[in-house]
């Protein structure tokens, strides 16, 4: 657990070495396990069957825990009741009627706000070669149990219009930031870059419009930038 020391000096007298922002960690003191129950299961694709793998990602707000994997979306409270079970397909692809490849949501990613007391997600529109566009939503607040109410969006994958993998999601006080890896979009040197959009947190929150910078920056495999594109829409 977490011991507090109003000063530094008091605190090196801890039990261990490890200081953070006025807390030490008592290691004698093991956290226990509160809460265990199942998970959910990856469910069914758009195009028929199951999934494999699931790619699973889950994430806790202050009442619940949200885990999304292929083919399904699960919300439960804290003390493990399940709230919400919908299909990938229910939970995306009503919400989207210009996919230029249609929809058969995979990669799942979902992060909780913790500043604003909201739930971010993004899958890919389809797999691989289809994955030419990726989904984005947020909830209209906390309760995450009710995603037809939340506010969706879509930006291309890559910039070269390619297919993209394994999308990740972070966020600061400002910005929410999305990856995709690229299958086909290389460098001058052939190699294989990542794009990275950042969007307006506050628009996306409202329901606005996306505002957002465009590719604000691709990275080769190495984590080198190898483009800025730095248009603000």
């Amino acid at each position: 657990m977490w011991t507090s020391f109003d000063l530094f000096p008091q605190a090196l007298a801890g039990q261990c070495d490890y200081y953070y922002e006025g807390y030490f960690w008592d290691c004698n003191t093991p956290s226990s396990l509160q809460t265990q129950f199942e998970g959910g299961a990856a469910g069914s694709s758009v195009s028929g069957g199951y999934w494999s793998p699931p790619d699973t990602d889950g994430s806790a707000g202050a009442n619940y825990v949200v885990t999304f994997v292929n083919g399904a979306f699960y919300a439960w409270t804290k003390s493990g009741s399940l709230y919400t079970d919908l299909d990938s397909g229910t939970f995306w692809c009503s919400h989207y009627s210009n996919l230029s490849n249609g929809c058969d949501p995979v990669d799942p990613r979902i992060v909780h706000d913790n500043i604003s007391s909201r739930w971010v997600v993004s899958s890919l529109a389809g797999e691989k070669a289809m994955a030419t566009q990726t989904l984005l939503a947020v909830s209209p607040g906390e309760d995450p149990t009710t995603p037809a109410t939340w506010y969706f969006y879509s930006v291309p994958s890559c910039s070269d219009g390619s297919g993209g993998d394994q999308p990740r999601l972070a966020l600061d006080g400002n910005w929410i930031f999305l990856t995709v890896d690229c299958l086909t979009d290389f460098d001058s040197s052939g190699v294989a870059v990542n794009s990275l959009w950042v969007f307006d947190k506050a628009s996306l929150y409202a329901g606005d419009p996306l505002k957002m910078i465009t590719n604000a920056f691709l990275f080769n495999a190495g984590g080198n930038p190898v483009a800025a594109a730095l248009s603000e829409n």
